[in-house]
């Protein structure tokens, strides 16, 4: 982060909720990367003191963590799908540009619940409850209804081991690294899918023959989507658009998985050779 992106990005920001007819006030630690800026309309900037981030800033409460562990995870889960696809003959490693990083973590973002915003704000003060802070790390847990190690060992033939631990250990791995100009003390989906096909009812005789469409495999499926997320990110500024177009790119992904999940399963009869 620099002062000038930071800048340029809250007077856009604040644009916006000026033509929304909205006010909010931003929460900010201290750094060069967050300078004061003057003539906001929308838009109200308080800064944190110094020397407190870690202990006041929400973010670093948890939000950001669980942010690089959705973010890690499907780092993770777009690696394996390139390993799947190029076969076992190519010996070259599957390579991802900026723009798949980008929508990844959109991805990430949407995956988050409002729950662990909430929790985040709560655990650093700025919310009076009289109940216990739940962890926010239960909000990221409960959300994996197919765990990662899973998913990995369904492709066995690349050999792919992933312990909780190794991925916790994944998720921390940038940690230290500076965000900003010069840091400071303490740095800063299926249910969208239709269930139904709403498959078009014959007008014609029982007897007159169906119209057979190609079957679609989950593979196909999963790189149609794909294409189609990249375009609806790239291409529309609807930020509803793109949450739901987020959310059936992931949902779709999780069908890929489970797929591969239930083919990689024992069947009674494997112990019956």
């Amino acid at each position: 982060m620099t002062a000038e992106i930071f800048t340029k990005w809250v007077r856009a920001w604040d644009r916006e909720l000026t033509k929304k007819n909205k006010k909010i006030l931003l929460l900010v630690d201290n750094c060069p990367a967050h300078p004061h800026i003057a003539d906001l309309k929308r838009i109200t900037l308080v800064f944190l003191p110094p020397n407190m981030t870690s202990v006041l800033q929400p973010m670093d409460q948890g939000i950001i963590r669980a942010l690089k562990a959705h973010f890690r995870k499907n780092l993770v889960l777009k690696m394996i799908q390139l390993l799947d696809g190029c076969g076992s003959c190519s010996v070259e490693y599957p390579k991802m540009n900026v723009l798949d990083a980008i929508l990844m973590i959109q991805d990430a973002w949407t995956q988050l619940k409002q729950g662990t915003t909430f929790n985040c704000f709560r655990h650093a003060g700025f919310v009076e409850c009289n109940t216990a802070v739940t962890s926010n790390t239960e909000d990221f847990n409960e959300e994996d209804d197919v765990p990662l190690s899973v998913w990995a060992r369904a492709i066995d033939k690349h050999q792919l081991t992933i312990t909780n631990e190794d991925f916790e250990q994944f998720t921390c791995v940038d940690d230290a690294v500076a965000t900003c100009e010069e840091p400071c003390d303490e740095n800063i989906v299926e249910n969208i899918i239709a269930s139904d096909a709403n498959s078009q009812e014959s007008d014609g005789d029982d007897d007159e023959p169906e119209e057979v469409h190609p079957t679609l495999s989950v593979s196909d499926a999963l790189k149609a989507a794909e294409t189609l997320n990249v375009f609806v990110q790239t291409k529309f500024d609807d930020d509803i658009m793109k949450t739901m177009m987020s959310r059936i790119h992931n949902a779709v992904r999780s069908s890929y998985y489970r797929t591969k999940v239930c083919q990689k399963q024992t069947q009674i009869t494997d112990f019956l050779r």
